[in-house]
């Protein structure tokens, strides 16, 4: 039945309806998603995307496959405030964002340095079932309308393999929302039984990797300013987040882990096992693989081809005295979880 609607993108309204319909029937038989979310979030090249990668194909979540972001603005710390909102529109737009449905309304997936995966995703769909939804359970909170979107979200992706069984978290990265006091305020105001999980990194791997990001940016595309251009932007950027960790695990409390890079890549297994065991997720050898819903995919790294480099090829050696002698490394050696 579903074939016609696969085979391609821009399907005539009577056919969007008529799976709008069934999905609906789904809803109806399933319930709303209402888990809390679990959300990975710290300064970017950090190992975030790594993480929710490795969470992708457990049976018992619904994994995001970009990073989680809301309404139009291009800025990664922006947890929508609906409070203002007026109307179902309204809220909407303000937890809709654009570029993710024209990236994953394409029928194709990809990320980084990886292939291209196949994936079957209505934007007009999701449009259209959140708008039933809001109709048919009116919400009225935050946490509410958080749940309509995501069940929009994840009927409307139809090739989700992992879209039966029982789900404890709905599991998303955002890069640099942890660094927002008010987004955090507002997620677990959203989600009081919901989970913070930042991975911070060592300083000379992190500015290696940022080093070679920038780099690699400046060569495609010369008027792109790098991120965090310079040792002292990328020091100060580099306390901010060890400074948000802190402040991060004071709001969250019990709900905020913090996962140390360099463990996860020395002893993946044993830091997954830990993370399952403590947010109560039954364990999975899928916990230890990169998969885009269930495709194995490659790391994103600054390194193509490589799990961990080392930073002394990219790193001057006045950047490496810097760090290794500085601020940074004092942070990061106070901040990371002791074994």
């Amino acid at each position: 039945m579903l074939q016609g609607v696969f085979s391609r993108r821009n399907v005539p309204p009577r056919d969007a309806g008529t799976l709008v319909s069934h999905l609906l029937g789904h809803i109806e038989q399933s319930g709303p998603i209402r888990c809390p979310l679990l959300l990975i979030s710290q300064i970017s090249r950090s190992g975030g995307t790594w993480l929710s990668q490795l969470l992708d194909h457990h049976p018992q979540v619904w994994a995001h496959p970009l990073e989680l972001r809301f309404g139009d603005s291009r800025r990664k710390w922006q947890w929508p405030d609906l409070s203002a909102a007026s109307d179902v529109n309204a809220v909407w737009n303000l937890l809709r964002y654009a570029k993710v449905e024209e990236r994953l309304g394409s029928g194709a997936y990809n990320k980084g340095t990886d292939e291209t995966h196949p994936m079957l995703f209505r934007p007009d769909v999701q449009h259209r079932l959140f708008l039933k939804l809001a109709a048919e359970y009116k919400p009225s909170t935050d946490r509410e309308w958080l749940d309509i979107y995501f069940t929009s979200f994840f009927s409307a992706w139809l090739d989700h393999q992992r879209r039966y069984g029982a789900k404890h978290y709905v599991t998303a990265f955002a890069s640099m929302l942890a660094l927002a006091p008010s987004g955090m305020a507002r997620f677990r105001q959203a989600y009081p039984d919901g989970w913070l999980v930042s991975v911070i990194r060592e300083p000379l791997g992190w500015y290696a990797s940022v080093k070679q990001r920038s780099s690699g940016r400046n060569e495609r595309k010369s008027s792109i300013k790098p991120h965090y251009y310079g040792p002292e932007a990328a020091e100060t950027a580099y306390l901010d987040n060890v400074r948000a960790m802190h402040d991060n695990g004071k709001l969250f409390g019990e709900k905020f882990i913090l996962v140390d890079y360099r463990s996860l890549v020395s002893d993946t297994e044993a830091v997954m096992r830990t993370l399952a065991a403590r947010i109560g997720l039954e364990w999975d050898p899928v916990l230890t693989r990169q998969t885009f819903n269930g495709r194995p995919i490659k790391p994103n790294t600054s390194f193509p081809n490589q799990v961990s480099k080392t930073a002394e090829p990219i790193l001057t050696e006045e950047d490496v005295a810097r760090i290794s002698n500085g601020a940074m490394m004092a942070a990061y050696l106070a901040a990371r979880p002791q074994a």
